[in-house]
């Protein structure tokens, strides 16, 4: 009615006042003007205008909803409807590969996609399309729909949804979602932790029997071998929880089919980026069979770990502290007890001598850089400038007892911002425990011994510093962005890396061994008063031994 109204005003306002007669518009002129009350009426009617400000967002703005994805997957609200009057709200996603959501019905908004990258399998009601980079897709209210990147590229999407107010919805999903991750990230990491540490004082338990017996009644060998048993026993269990309990992909590239052929009596150099990486060499050493036989040099900190703490020095183990002249001599000691006791030897050194930390460690890094300059070599940009005291200190020891040595490169995946286009830190044991880490990928190069120049110091630095050269160029590749096949990291081969999965047959009974056993400890009187005892005053005892003999075995 309002627009037949207006038309017949507009109508009456064509005739002229002071005119004798009428004069009539043309009918293109009635025509143009119907049609433009028309559009002003049905507008004013349906959608009045908006008394919302404009609204700007850049490429690496917006709410992130990263909650509701998964690894490096996104959603992020790029305008909502309190910003649109209620209109509409856009979302921009990353979609990783196999990622989709379960086909599913919007009672309230349409859902339209634009894809921006990549291309994506969408289905809406009963048609199945491919999307390329830059179609648009619009599923109606009422109507089925879903999507899928199936290709072997991550792909980027745009919703658009149409009145806005689901956004409220997403919100009220990640808090709820938010709530239970947490409860879920905690037991992740809690059971590990409760499990490991409280399985402590059992495990000393039974190695002080095994160093008492073996005192007494075998020669000092027999011990050794027993205790090598024991500790490859041991470290099962551990690894049951970081390859079977967590959902992490491992990747071995280079020599890794070579080095599982037969055991050997290894120098294992590294480089260093988190807690995780002496896990590492477990994980290499019990594919090989030689997990018992592993001796770390460790920085000092780690012998006030209750329990564990003493028995790594028992075991052979070499403490040494950051940045201090007697460390070689500590080194030297300690890789003469190794090579007397006669018994095969993985030696763990992590040359860097502390951990490559992007966000927490810059000084460190820039300090790295500063001694490259002054020794005339360029900087690293994904490692530190290695220490050579260590490394020379056991070439020059052990040469003629080792066969190889295998230089290994550890990259995380998750550790770049690619908004930032900058390098982040790796996990930590217990983010990785928690998942965070979803791809783990080692590279290993075997050297043999012969082929390393140890006629001077100065040859074995100098040995070092390029091996360091080689790790910076790897771990350069892996985050290079644009690399086609994320899979092939060999710099000098065409080599893809190999997923090897630990067997659950190799751990678990470990694992079952342990537990069982705390628990037999725990359900009896007398197993009680003795779990709490060695708790109580293992801890204290043992370090007041190693405090008075810093480098000498109990008993």
């Amino acid at each position: 009615m309002s627009l037949m109204i207006k038309t017949i005003l507009f109508y009456l306002e064509c005739i002229p006042t002071n005119s004798r007669f009428l004069k009539l518009p043309s009918i293109q002129s009635i025509t143009s003007s119907l049609a433009n009350v028309a559009q002003t009426a049905i507008c004013n009617t349906l959608l009045p205008f908006s008394t919302n400000p404009p609204v700007f967002v850049g490429p690496n703005e917006g709410q992130d909803l990263a909650v509701l994805t998964y690894g490096n997957s996104s959603r992020v609200i790029k305008l909502r409807g309190t910003q649109t009057g209620g209109r509409v709200m856009i979302m921009e996603g990353q979609i990783l590969i196999g990622e989709g959501p379960p086909i599913h019905i919007h009672t309230r908004e349409d859902e339209s996609f634009h894809v921006l990258e990549g291309e994506l399998e969408f289905q809406v009601g009963e048609t199945i399309i491919k999307a390329k980079a830059g179609q648009w897709i619009y599923a109606p209210i009422g109507i089925k729909h879903t999507f899928r990147n199936v290709n072997s590229t991550n792909a980027r999407l745009e919703f658009v949804f149409t009145p806005a107010g689901i956004e409220n919805y997403f919100e009220e999903i990640k808090k709820m979602l938010s709530c239970f991750l947490l409860a879920i990230n905690s037991i992740r990491v809690a059971i590990p932790l409760i499990s490991l540490f409280g399985s402590a004082p059992t495990f000393f338990i039974l190695w002080f029997v095994l160093r008492l017996i073996t005192f007494i009644f075998c020669p000092h060998y027999i011990y050794r071998r027993c205790d090598d048993y024991l500790y490859s026993f041991y470290q099962k269990f551990v690894l049951f929880f970081f390859e079977n309990w967590v959902n992490c992909k491992i990747y071995f590239h280079g020599d890794y089919q070579e080095i599982i052929k037969k055991k050997e009596n290894v120098l294992f150099i590294s480089n260093h980026q988190s807690s995780v990486d002496w896990i590492i060499a477990n994980m290499l050493a019990v594919r090989q069979g030689s997990l018992g036989h592993i001796r770390y040099i460790l920085k000092t900190e780690l012998k006030w770990i209750p329990l564990y703490g003493f028995y790594f020095q028992q075991h052979g183990c070499i403490y040494v502290r950051r940045n201090d002249k007697g460390d070689l001599e500590r080194v030297e000691k300690g890789i003469r007890q190794i090579k007397s006791n006669g018994l095969p030897v993985w030696l763990v050194i992590f040359p860097e001598g502390t951990r490559y930390n992007p966000v927490k460690s810059q000084d460190v890094i820039q300090r790295s850089r500063q001694f490259a300059k002054q020794k005339d070599v360029p900087p690293f940009d994904h490692v530190l400038y290695p220490r050579t005291g260590a490394t020379i200190a056991a070439i020059n020891a052990l040469k003629d007892k080792f066969d190889a040595v295998y230089d290994v490169t550890i990259m995380y995946s998750q550790t770049y911002d690619k908004n930032q286009q900058m390098r982040i830190a790796a996990a930590s044991m217990g983010e990785f425990l928690q998942g965070q880490t979803k791809e783990l990928h080692i590279h290993i190069k075997r050297i043999p011994i012969d082929l390393i120049p140890s006629a001077t110091n100065e040859q074995i630095s100098n040995w070092l510093y390029q091996r360091f050269i080689i790790k910076d160029k790897l771990l350069k590749n892996f985050y290079d962005q644009n690399r086609n096949n994320k899979y092939l990291l060999d710099i000098d081969s065409n080599r893809e890396g190999i997923q090897a999965e630990l067997h659950l047959t190799d751990t678990i009974f470990s694992c079952i061994f342990f537990l069982l056993t705390t628990c037999l400890l725990l359900i009896t009187p007398q197993g009680r008063s003795l779990y709490w005892q060695i708790c109580l005053f293992g801890p204290p005892i043992s370090l007041l031994w190693m405090h008075i003999f810093p480098q000498k075995n109990f008993i």
